[in-house]
């Protein structure tokens, strides 16, 4: 207990290596811990650990459950995945209501904030800073796991020559510093339009890995010759896991 308390207190569960307790202690923790204060990618590690533990042994546990989702893009139905998904089911920006975190390290101004890029039903958008490079915005899907193979953007009405992404990757990590890039583009003209929605595969589906966080990261300057870019939507497709009480 006083083990549950002092992990509480200074919120270290992500630091904590369940490897290293003995089956009694890691059952004990199990018995004691407030479900709030984990997330998936903690959880799974208990599972993870050498001690003969696994997900099945703990099947019955109804404490702390996983439901998985599968979502396909269609290009008649675009916008219509994951990031909708739980808008949807949470009535409201996902953002603003703390379904998950979405940062950028560069931003033009507060009304273009990137929570705007899941608002699907009206015309806000994200705007980077100019003079930011390596600008990035960053997707926490805190008790959540996403395998992502699929994403689509939707770039401003600024021309040929306007802020759309021309260099840029989409990294996932579980950490948050260290992260693998699942899609990497060099001088792609794909963006480079008025209101273009475009979508590309990633190589996570040849992993089968989950991830935490995706980040888009501009590796580069925008068509408009500097390192401001615009989105106006974006979606993730693949498969969600939940947790649920």
């Amino acid at each position: 207990n006083d083990f549950v308390k002092l992990s509480e207190s200074l919120n270290l569960f992500e630091y904590v290596k369940f490897s290293n307790l003995s089956k009694e202690s890691l059952n004990k923790f199990i018995e004691n811990f407030n479900i709030d204060d984990i997330n998936q990618v903690i959880w799974e590690s208990i599972f993870e650990s050498h001690f003969g533990l696994n997900e099945k042994e703990y099947s019955g546990n109804k404490r702390y459950k996983t439901s998985m989702k599968t979502f396909e893009h269609d290009s008649n139905k675009e916008f219509d995945g994951i990031m909708r998904h739980l808008s949807e089911s949470t009535k409201g920006n996902i953002h603003d209501n703390g379904t998950i975190e979405i940062t950028t390290n560069s931003l033009c101004s507060n009304s273009h904030h990137p929570k705007n890029v899941v608002d699907y039903s009206n015309e806000n958008y994200y705007d980077s800073n100019p003079g930011v490079q390596n600008g990035e915005v960053c997707f926490d899907f805190k008790n959540k796991l996403i395998q992502l193979t699929e994403y689509s953007i939707k770039t401003s009405n600024g021309g040929q020559d306007g802020c759309h992404l021309r260099n840029w990757v989409v990294e996932a990590s579980n950490d948050k510093k260290n992260w693998e890039i699942v899609d990497q583009h060099e001088d792609d003209s794909s963006l480079r339009g008025s209101g273009r929605i475009v979508t590309f595969k990633t190589k996570v589906k040849e992993t089968n890995s989950f991830y935490r966080y995706i980040r888009i990261r501009q590796t580069g300057k925008s068509w408009s010759n500097n390192y401001d870019f615009i989105m106006y939507y974006v979606e993730f497709y693949g498969k969600l896991k939940e947790s649920s009480k």
